[in-house]
């Protein structure tokens, strides 16, 4: 009967966990599509692009690209 318990108690645990970390998996998506017209509708973004990149607009989209070239 213990084992029982213990068991139910471990699959509340494995669902309580993928209810509460799946929104966090879906909302940390860094592949996000930017649309631009010019560089100045980029916003900066340490994460997006870290240093030395320089994000840009290229092709209508925001794209980090190195400045080291």
């Amino acid at each position: 009967m213990q084992k029982m318990e213990n068991m139910v108690k471990i699959v509340k645990f494995i669902f309580f966990m993928i209810i509460i970390l799946s929104p966090f998996v879906v909302a940390t998506n860094l592949d996000v599509i930017l649309p631009c017209v010019e560089d100045d509708d980029c916003p900066y973004d340490a994460q997006l692009c870290p240093p030395p990149g320089q994000i840009m607009c290229i092709k209508s989209i925001c794209s980090c690209r190195n400045s080291i070239n």
